[in-house]
């Protein structure tokens, strides 16, 4: 879990998404990854800002880990309010 409190979130977009939407992200992904299908990985950066209404030039793996990061942060802040 991220706790820094320097961290700051870059797509505020993560609230929308519930634990088992990132699950699925954070499992695809990394599924993928693990067997270098760089293609899936696109597929699944674009449908996640597509969902989102995301647009940006990060490369799709580093889009995806940093919605990962900004929803696991964003959800154990709100958590402590």
């Amino acid at each position: 879990n991220i706790s820094d409190d320097d961290y700051a979130i870059v797509f505020r977009e993560v609230e929308q998404l519930n634990e088992k939407d990132i699950s699925i992200i954070r499992e695809v992904f990394n599924h993928a990854r693990s067997k270098n299908r760089l293609d899936i990985v696109n597929q699944l950066a674009e449908k996640t800002q597509n969902t989102l209404n995301i647009t940006t030039p990060m490369k799709s793996i580093e889009f995806l880990n940093t919605i990962i990061k900004d929803y696991e942060y964003y959800h154990s802040n709100s958590m402590r309010v």
